[in-house]
């Protein structure tokens, strides 16, 4: 049976990852999926959905507070 260690789970992401670049790009392309995750309703349009950055959350706060 696969066992799943969630302890770090950075770490795991960032371990998992195989080419320099992927490397590179992907603690910046996670960060952009969990910001999107605290999209904001757009009021003058509901139909979107505004994008907002989180800046005070680094991308080890948000991939704990989702595990």
């Amino acid at each position: 049976m696969l066992e799943l260690i969630v302890d770090d789970a950075y770490t795991n992401f960032i371990e998992a990852l195989k080419s320099d670049e992927a490397k590179q790009q992907g603690p910046t392309r996670l960060k952009y999926f969990f910001d999107s995750l605290y999209t904001q309703p757009d009021p003058t349009n509901p139909d979107n959905d505004t994008f907002t950055l989180l800046p005070d959350k680094n991308i080890k706060t948000q991939i704990d507070d989702f595990m």
